[in-house]
């Protein structure tokens, strides 16, 4: 089994004129707004958990609940769920996954068709998900 660490990073840089399909270019700016560990079998590649992520941060969440009722799919659910609940949005074309597994880090940029696969990011905010986090998230909630 591999350990695999998922960072999400979506990427911010508007200020400039883009092109109309909004791909990764070097040196847009990104923030980091998710990250995610779990452990895979040794056939998984990069590729495949940067599907899993597009999968779960992009689908609704009625789809990611009829996966679970399957018997499949209840990280992807329970990610999703956590993801939307903290108000990121959607994963989109141009925003970028680093994936970690054991040691070696690989960076995918989000592309209309798939993932294409990019130097380290020079410019990324952000921090990874913690514990911090979700209080302060939660302590602006509304009580009932």
């Amino acid at each position: 089994m591999h350990l695999i660490h998922l960072r999400v990073l979506h990427n911010t840089d508007y200020r400039r004129a883009r092109s109309t399909d909004m791909t990764y270019a070097d040196g847009d700016q990104l923030a980091e707004v998710f990250d995610h560990w779990f452990s895979a079998d040794e056939t998984t590649t990069a590729e495949d958990v940067a599907g899993w992520a597009y999968l779960a941060f992009s689908a609704p969440l009625e789809a990611l609940a009829d996966l679970r009722r399957q018997g499949r799919g209840e990280s992807a659910f329970l990610a999703g769920s956590l993801y939307h609940l903290l108000g990121r949005r959607c994963l989109y074309i141009g925003d970028v996954v680093e994936v970690r597994i054991d040691q070696d880090a690989a960076w995918l940029a989000c592309e209309r068709k798939g993932w294409r696969r990019i130097e380290q990011p020079a410019v990324v905010d952000g921090a990874p998900l913690s514990a911090e986090l979700i209080y302060e998230f939660r302590q602006s909630m509304p009580r009932n």
